[in-house]
């Protein structure tokens, strides 16, 4: 939706009550707004027109966003060609729950709220980056390799 100096703002489709969520950036990711806007700039992106746009063009002759479904087929399609896989938390046609499977987009909103919560230890920084309007506690859990590392690095 827009893009600023060390945010997004972005629809906000979970929570009723916020349409929209900012998501602000890392340190090290802040170069990402400077070049997006310099590649829309690029493009001819015009302020009012959408980012992430599709070849086809709306009756008024400007750029029609891509839907949640192209990006969706585009990610995937990528990883695809690529080889790169994911270990399935659930059966889908690509097989059961622990085989490896292409990547979707969704899995790129848990994988930064995880790297969030584990990089910070703060579950309410990944609730407001995330855009919920409650605590996922699934957040919290930690497996057995985790667990391990964790506890080496533990003082007496």
């Amino acid at each position: 939706m827009d893009v600023q100096r060390d945010s997004l703002v972005l629809p906000n489709r979970k929570n009723p009550d916020m349409t929209v969520k900012r998501v602000f950036l890392p340190g090290a990711e802040l170069g990402l707004t400077g070049e997006l806007l310099l590649w829309a700039k690029e493009q001819g992106v015009a302020d009012h027109e959408p980012l992430f746009f599709s070849r086809k063009h709306d009756a008024n002759g400007s750029r029609r966003a891509l839907q949640r479904g192209q990006a969706w087929l585009i990610v995937k399609e990528a990883s695809e060609r690529a080889n790169v896989r994911v270990l399935a938390l659930r059966a889908s046609k690509h097989g059961p729950a622990g085989e490896a499977a292409p990547v979707h987009p969704h899995l790129f909103r848990h994988a930064r709220v995880r790297h969030i919560v584990r990089s910070t230890r703060t579950l309410p920084l990944a609730q407001r980056q995330a855009g919920w309007s409650r605590l996922q506690l699934a957040y919290l859990t930690v497996g057995d390799e985790e667990a391990h590392q964790l506890m080496r690095e533990l003082n007496d």
